[in-house]
């Protein structure tokens, strides 16, 4: 008997699963660089990070669909399997720091479209900290530990990019303000 050609529906949604996992690292690893690097507000970092979430959510989606057949207790037990794997202990809660993570990146998402880019950019550092201390850990885990081998590297630069973006954002002076319109005279 031949074996049994592979699906190319399936293939596609595979694609998609790991491109649409670092689509979203990297929006954030560039939302996070533009933030540092701009010179004055401009909507492109909250753009980056709204595709990074969008990209996010659409992961978890095609993880359930490919992975896990929308079963909630498939995705526990694969994940325990996974970290079992590389760490020795079956972390069978490692679902839940995924759905937080989500519901962090939603939130901050959120809280960028109510404020605007200038109460965005003024909020507390602690929670600028809060949500990208968390965000690297994910960031780590999930593009370097959690990887096969080679793209390791590419996680690595992420979180490397990453981490010194967020340090470089946290030290930048505030209040931040909008430039001073050109009068139409």
């Amino acid at each position: 008997m031949p074996p049994e050609e592979p699906n190319l529906l399936e293939t596609a949604k595979a694609g998609l699963l790991i491109a649409s996992s670092w689509v979203a690292l990297g929006c954030y690893a560039a939302s996070l660089t533009t933030l540092a690097l701009e010179k004055c507000p401009s909507p492109l970092p909250r753009r980056l990070w709204s595709l990074g979430c969008l990209s996010y959510v659409a992961h978890m989606i095609l993880a359930f669909e490919v992975a896990y057949d929308w079963s909630h207790a498939n995705a526990v037990a694969d994940i325990a399997v996974q970290s079992e794997s590389i760490s020795g202990v079956r972390a069978s809660w490692g679902i839940w720091i995924n759905y937080a993570y989500g519901l962090v990146w939603l939130a901050d998402l959120g809280i960028w479209w109510r404020l605007g880019e200038i109460g965005y950019r003024n909020r507390p550092r602690w929670t600028h900290w809060a949500v990208h201390g968390f965000f690297l850990f994910m960031l780590f885990n999930g593009g370097f530990i959690f990887v096969e081998r080679w793209t390791r590297w590419i996680g690595l630069s992420l979180f490397s990019v990453s981490l010194c973006a967020a340090c470089q954002v946290a030290k930048r002076p505030k209040p931040w303000t909008l430039p001073p319109q050109k009068s139409s005279s």
